[in-house]
């Protein structure tokens, strides 16, 4: 089907009998197999279909020239089938996919406005054709996004409830973890979004949304290429990520917010609003670029999060000062990973839930906070921990430096080196309860101990504990350091109740092992 300034098809009263095809999912309006053509041919075309049923794309369609539309709108459920590619390459085209029922985008599959894919090198890349090109892609009820959707312009994807269920051949497939255990989402059924497959935009200054009221699930990758362009992930009940976000600028994520970024107190079943697995990525590229990470209830990350730098084998490169990272809780945020920043790395716990043992903020063992202490303004970097009830810092806290890791032939962690900054770099941790340097974790076995943590920064550190049962405002373990590193630093220890001060602190020196 081809016209060269309109091709409409419109299809109104598909009640199911006699069809020449069927699916399970109900009457289908539209089947486009593979081979087959719908195509707009000048600049400014027009493709509209209109269905009562589904719609079922699995060869191609496409908008030629500037300023070309493809609107299609899927009475009951859209579904791009593999082999299929929907496409609008032109100057400010549009790409408009509506489903009343559920959205699905197959493996396979491609929607691509102002752009196109180059596999001649053997790995497929993407290449800009057009600019202001967008895709919009609106569902009734859930999305499923296992292809790809490219825009050279905006992006945005919002979905709604989740209807069906996925529990049986979808979330019970997937693989148990490295140690045996289930898979974080066995026993999960439904989602407004589920992504596998890749999302891409291009242009400068362009944002790629997603939003939805139920879970989002990431299990694919997110590219946002552009100067200056950014990413927004809203869901009203929580949001996992379990893939590689790659942001030029800011990424911001929350889970359990309305479309107002209200708290819904939204979070799974184990009360996380945010989960960021330990296979995710999380990367913001340029100076001054910025991640946020908000949870209405518990945020749990266990993936490495970089804001304004390149991560490498051996540590971060970065692209310039002034990067910050901010992960804020309505309840507990624990860290199994590292949060990096060139200039400022913020964390904000608030009151426990029932099941966070009266805990705001843990990092534990693996966990860290880092920044490099590069500032435009020559302020130098900031690493803060705020907590409305008790903190156990079990990680590394590193203000003022850039930290390296040296391992040996075999990869194991030989130690690291220390890039401290020439600016004045502070570290403050405050806590209205007690705030251990050190905590509770396992050993090897599985065994629960406790152990020590690492804070250390150019300039200075200032820990502040509040009222505890204990009597105890401030413990530091025996195993834990607390260093500043310039002759004329400061070290500072201020509780509410008693200080403990078992482990080493030294301010104006260095540790020597």
């Amino acid at each position: 089907v081809r016209g060269h300034n309109s091709a409409e098809i419109l299809v109104h009263g598909t009640t199911g009998s006699d069809n020449v095809v069927n699916y399970d999912d109900g009457p289908n309006s539209l089947t486009s197999n593979v081979g087959s053509v719908i195509e707009g041919l000048n600049p400014g075309s027009v493709i509209d279909v209109d269905t009562s049923g589904s719609i079922k794309v699995a060869g191609l369609i496409e908008g030629h020239g500037s300023g070309s539309v493809v609107d299609l709108d899927a009475g009951t459920s859209f579904t791009l089938r593999e082999g299929g590619i929907i496409a609008a390459r032109g100057t400010d085209g549009l790409i408009d996919i509506h489903g009343d029922d559920i959205v699905t985008i197959e493996s396979g599959s491609a929607v691509v406005a102002g752009a196109r894919w180059d596999s001649s090198s053997g790995t497929p890349v993407v290449i800009q054709t057009a600019a202001g090109a967008d895709v919009h892609v609106t569902s009734a009820n859930e999305m499923l996004i296992k292809g790809t959707i490219t825009s050279s312009d905006a992006m945005n994807l919002v979905a709604s409830n989740g209807l069906y269920d996925y529990g049986d051949d979808y979330f019970s497939l997937l693989p148990d973890d490295g140690n045996g255990d289930p898979h974080y989402l066995a026993g999960h059924d439904k989602f407004s979004i589920l992504l596998t497959g890749t999302l891409t935009t291009l242009a400068d200054d362009a944002l790629l949304e997603l939003s939805a009221p139920d879970d989002i699930i990431i299990r694919g990758n997110i590219d946002v290429m552009g100067q200056d362009a950014d990413l927004l992930i809203r869901s009203d009940l929580w949001v996992y990520h379990e893939g590689f976000i790659s942001v030029e600028d800011n990424v911001r994520i929350y889970g359990g917010f309305d479309d107002a970024l209200v708290a819904t107190g939204g979070t799974d079943s184990n009360g996380s609003s945010v989960y960021v697995h330990a296979t995710s990525r999380i990367n913001s590229f340029q100076t001054a670029s910025s991640i946020d990470i908000f949870g209405a209830r518990d945020v749990d990350i266990y993936g490495a999060v970089v804001a304004g730098g390149s991560i490498g084998e051996s540590g971060v490169t970065w692209a310039g000062p002034d990067s910050s990272l901010t992960v804020d809780a309505g309840e507990q945020v624990y860290l199994y990973t590292g949060l990096l920043a060139s200039k400022t790395v913020q964390v904000n716990g608030g009151l426990p839930g029932a099941n966070d043992q009266g805990l705001s903020v843990v990092v534990d063992t693996p966990g860290g906070l880092y920044s490099a202490g590069l500032a435009s303004d020559g302020s130098g970097g900031h690493v803060g921990v705020s907590a409305q009830a008790d903190v156990e810092i079990m990680g590394n806290v590193v203000s003022g430096a850039n930290v390296t890791l040296n391992f040996d032939d075999d990869g194991n962690l030989l130690g690291k080196t220390f890039d401290w900054s020439d600016q004045a770099s502070d570290v403050l941790v405050d806590a209205l309860g007690q705030a251990y340097i050190g905590g509770h974790t396992l050993d090897a076995s599985g065994s629960p101990i406790e152990t020590g943590g690492f804070v250390y920064a150019n300039d200075h550190i200032k820990i502040v504990g509040g009222a505890d049962a204990s009597g105890i405002g401030v413990l530091v373990h025996a195993a834990s350091e607390i260093v500043t590193e310039w002759p004329d630093s400061l070290i500072e220890i201020d509780a509410t109740f008693d200080a403990d001060v078992q482990g080493l602190v030294l301010a104006g020196g260095e540790v020597v092992r």
